[in-house]
C-alpha cells in the first residue's frame, strides 16, 4: 500500500502516525522516497518491526504533543479507534501540524467486535475534527486512493483489507 501511495503522491517526506510493524513505511522505501518516519508505541509492534524499518521508527505516544516537523504526506490506518477518547483532539492536532497538504486517514466507526475499539466514531465526527483545524475531506482523492487500493489488477498480496477502503477519508489543507 504505501508504494502505491508513494506512486499517487510522490512525496519526498511521509510520516505514519501508528506504523504497527511499519508495513507502509517499507513501500515507500521500496518507492525510494527520500525520507520516511513512523511513529509506535505498541511494544508487540516494535518487537515485530523488521530491522530495516526500526531505524525509521520513533516509539512516542501520539496522544501527547508532538514536533515531528512538517511532511509532505500524513498516513494513519486503523489507528484513530483505538487510541483513548482524551486524547482524540492532541492526536488530530499532532496531524495536521505534521501535514504539509495532505493527510490520509482511516478508521473503524464502530467497536466490530473488537474490544480494543475504544474511540468509534462515524466519518462525520473526524471530519469535523480537521475541518476545525484547516483541513476538508476531499472526495476526489479518497476515490482515487480507494480505486489504487481496490484488488482488481493487485497481486494478492498487495490487496489491502477492505476495510480500509472503506473507512478512508483524505483530508486536504483548506485553499
Amino acid at each position: 500500500m504505501g508504494k502505491l501511495l508513494a506512486e499517487r503522491y510522490t512525496p519526498k517526506t511521509v510520516i505514519d502516525f501508528g506504523c504497527g510493524i511499519g508495513s507502509i513505511l517499507e513501500g515507500f522505501l521500496e518507492a525510494q522516497t527520500p525520507e520516511v518516519q513512523g511513529i509506535e508505541i505498541s511494544e508487540v509492534a516494535w518487537e515485530y518491526a523488521s530491522e530495516r524499518i526500526k531505524p525509521f521508527m520513533k516509539r512516542q505516544d501520539i496522544t501527547k504533543p508532538l514536533d515531528v516537523g512538517k511532511h509532505d504526506l500524513v498516513i494513519t490506518l486503523e489507528v484513530a479507534e483505538h487510541i483513548d477518547p482524551a486524547g482524540t483532539d492532541t492526536f488530530v492536532q499532532n496531524l495536521v501540524d505534521a501535514a504539509k497538504e495532505v493527510i490520509i486517514f482511516t478508521a473503524a466507526p464502530n467497536e466490530e467486535g473488537n474490544p480494543t475499539h475504544i474511540n468509534c466514531h462515524p466519518m462525520t465526527f473526524w471530519a469535523a475534527k480537521f475541518r476545525a483545524r484547516g483541513f476538508e475531506p476531499s472526495d476526489t482523492e479518497t476515490t482515487l486512493v480507494q480505486k489504487l487500493w481496490s484488488p482488481e489488477g493487485l497481486p494478492e498480496k498487495m490487496q489491502p483489507p477492505a476495510y480500509y477502503r472503506n473507512n478512508l477519508q483524505v483530508f486536504v489543507r483548506s485553499q
